[in-house]
């Protein structure tokens, strides 16, 4: 009785780590998809478009004027 009653313990220890684990990179994705996907479906397909437009050459990407720090 006894080692039956260890080896049930053992075991659903084991199935509680491997659900904590699970959960936890569940949890760990979500934040680092809410942190850097910041672009809805809506923004993709605008951004694809003016991608294409780039490479078209109807339009010509953002390059900021340097400046001299004199």
């Amino acid at each position: 009785m006894n080692e039956q009653f260890t080896n049930i313990i053992a075991g659903l220890t084991a199935t509680m780590m491997v659900a904590w684990v699970g959960l936890e990179i569940s949890r760990r994705r979500a934040k680092l998809r809410e942190i850097f996907d910041v672009l809805g479906r809506d923004d993709r397909t605008i951004t694809i478009a003016l991608e294409q437009m780039v490479d078209d050459g109807v339009i010509h990407p953002y390059a900021p004027a340097q400046r001299s720090l004199r």
